[in-house]
Parts: C-alpha cells; sequence; structure tokens
C-alpha cells in the first residue's frame, strides 16, 4: 500500500483504522511498524502519528557533530575549515551539528549532547579536550580532530607540517639564498618544531644550515618586543642577502617592522616566504609571499574519514594532506606582473 501510494496525505490512518482494515491485532501492527521502520519507509513523528517517508528521506544519513572551540579562535582560518566540513558533508548526505566547547572547559554538556544522539561521530577542529576520551569510547563514537597541531598520537586530518618546511626551504634555495632563517610561535609547539625540521632537512639536500642565529621562536605574538628581537639580530648583518620562512604569515609581520626600522627593503635586503594564507589580514597587501594552508580541504578530510571510516578511527588513521598552493608575490624577489 505504501509502495503504491496510497497514503498521499504522507500519514497513515491510526491504528484503530488500520487494524480494522488489515484485519490484525495492534500488536501485529505494531510488529510491522518496528520492520517498516527499519526498511526507512515510515518514521514515528511524535503527536502525529506514523510518516511514510519520500524516496528521498529514504536515503540513509549520517549524523555529525563538529565540535568548535569558543575561544582563541582564528575566524578566518576556523571558516575555510567548517566551509570545508560542509560541503563534504553535503556530498556524504550528512547532517552537521555545530557545538562549542573549549578545551580546558568542563565537558559534561559535550558528554550529555554525545549520550543523547547516536552520532555516525565527532568531528574536532584543532582544540581537542582530553576529558572526553572515555565518553566517546563509552558511546563507541569514532572521532577526528581536524588541523590537529599537537604532537600526540590521535585520529587526526593535519597538514604535514614538515613538508611544508621542505618546500619553503626548497623554494628560497632555488631562488638563490644561502642564509636561510626561521621565524615561528614556540620551539615547544609541535608544528613549528615540524616546520623548522622540514626547513634543515631541504638545506641539508644542498650542503646548506639555517642560520641559528636567525632562528626565532616567540612565545607570544606581541609585534614590538618580536620586532625588536629581529632587528637586533639583523643590525650586523646589513647588506648580507638574507631570508627568512614564517611558520605563519603573521609571524612576517614584526620582521616587516624591522626592516622598516632599519631601512631594509623586502625583498631587496631581506626576503621572506609565509604559510597559511590566512592569519594576516595585510599580507596580501604587503607582497607576502606564502604557502596557503589547505583549511578547506582538511575540514572535507575530517567528515569523509567519519563517514568513510570503520567502526573506530585509530591514531593510525591520521590523514597527513600536502602543502597548498604556493602563492609567490613580491617578498623573495620582486615580480613585474604584480602591483
Amino acid at each position: 500500500m505504501i509502495q503504491e501510494g496510497e497514503f498521499a496525505s504522507g500519514f497513515l490512518p491510526s491504528e484503530r483504522e488500520l487494524c480494522e482494515e488489515l484485519d490484525i491485532s495492534r500488536g501485529t501492527l505494531r510488529a510491522i511498524y518496528r520492520n517498516l521502520e527499519d526498511e526507512k519507509l515510515i518514521r514515528r513523528i511524535p503527536g502525529r502519528g506514523m510518516k511514510v517517508l519520500s524516496i528521498f528521506e529514504r536515503v540513509e544519513q549520517h549524523k555529525i557533530l563538529l565540535v568548535l572551540p569558543s575561544k582563541g579562535i582564528r575566524a578566518t582560518e576556523i571558516a575555510s575549515i567548517l566551509q570545508g566540513a560542509a560541503t563534504a558533508a553535503e556530498e556524504e548526505n550528512a547532517e552537521l551539528v555545530l557545538f562549542f566547547q573549549d578545551k580546558n572547559a568542563d565537558c559534561s554538556r559535550l558528554a550529555a549532547r554525545i549520550h543523547e544522539t547516536p552520532w555516525d561521530g565527532v568531528v574536532f577542529v584543532e582544540d581537542f579536550p582530553h576529558a572526553i576520551i572515555k565518553t566517546l569510547d563509552a558511546a563507541k563514537c569514532r572521532y577526528c580532530i581536524a588541523n590537529y597541531e599537537e604532537g600526540e598520537k590521535l585520529p587526526a586530518c593535519r597538514v604535514d607540517f614538515r613538508a611544508v618546511g621542505r618546500v619553503a626551504g626548497g623554494y628560497l634555495v632555488k631562488k638563490g639564498f644561502k642564509r636561510i632563517g626561521f621565524i615561528g610561535g614556540g620551539a615547544k609547539c609541535f608544528h613549528y618544531h615540524e616546520m623548522l625540521a622540514g626547513l634543515k632537512g631541504a638545506l641539508a639536500e644542498e650542503d646548506l644550515r639555517v642560520e641559528e642565529g636567525f632562528v626565532f621562536n616567540f612565545e607570544k605574538d606581541d609585534d614590538a618586543k618580536n620586532c625588536a628581537v629581529i632587528a637586533k639580530a639583523l643590525e650586523g648583518h646589513v647588506g648580507e642577502r638574507i631570508a627568512f620562512f614564517a611558520g605563519r604569515d603573521h609571524w612576517a609581520r614584526p620582521l616587516y617592522r624591522a626592516c622598516r626600522s632599519l631601512s631594509l627593503g623586502i625583498p631587496d635586503d631581506v626576503a621572506v616566504i609565509g604559510y597559511d594564507g590566512l592569519s594576516w589580514e595585510e599580507a596580501a597587501v604587503n607582497g607576502l609571499s606564502t604557502i596557503m594552508q589547505p583549511a578547506l580541504e582538511t575540514g572535507a578530510a575530517a567528515v569523509h574519514a567519519i563517514c568513510n571510516g570503520d567502526a573506530t578511527l585509530t591514531a593510525d588513521d591520521t590523514v597527513l594532506l600536502p602543502p597548498g598552493q604556493l602563492i609567490e608575490r613580491n617578498s623573495v624577489e620582486k615580480r613585474s606582473d604584480l602591483p
């Protein structure tokens, strides 16, 4: 009767009416309901009855909880990851439900949210509250961390940071630089450590070494103080050809400021290439060449991993994404085709 389209209203008649028409008991009818629900032909709508599902509603839909940090958000980066996740969700016929949770905050609300719904999985964006692991295991809920920047082995989708450093180093060597430094955000930060290792590897292939006096690992994003440190290091090397790789575009800001204070030009006196294409709004205006962060691809990869992975995801399921596109502007060499 359902397949022949007899219920144009979209809802089945009342139990009493169906029992009379089919000459069966209510117990038998309810057993039939359970079978039809399992076959995705009907769904119980509280207060209204049994709804007959359309052919589109019968397609199985994944349900994914997307957990975003509410503090310390880099808006452009998070928005790009979210856009990639949304595109992948549409491709996978998945519903994304947003939830905001800070890494070090109480996880009781998040735990309750995970338990109350049969999720296909949870995608954490960047921050991962370790306190939630027991809840995920108890609920047998798979999870993945998009753009994870820590060294701990967990199921994640992230950029191959070491490969980013190799790309930057190879590019600067190709442009003729032999004295190359690095600017990052903390020696203990996994992703900066990996980028520096990749940079060193690329230079070693050409029998070159990173200039230790030009390796800066700043703990705080304080342009004034960081500018002073860089300027002091550059003072005795005016007239020498030096290049830098900035592990994030915004770490190039204090270098630009330091060069202006010393009347040094970029790229005439000092060259620099960054990474991400997201963290410094004025990067393009200042002509900063950069390796784009594949933020869209990272968000998409996390959703695909949830929808297509096994029942559980392990640290061995980590997806490493290659560096994004190299955008050449005017910070390594002047280009006549750019303003």
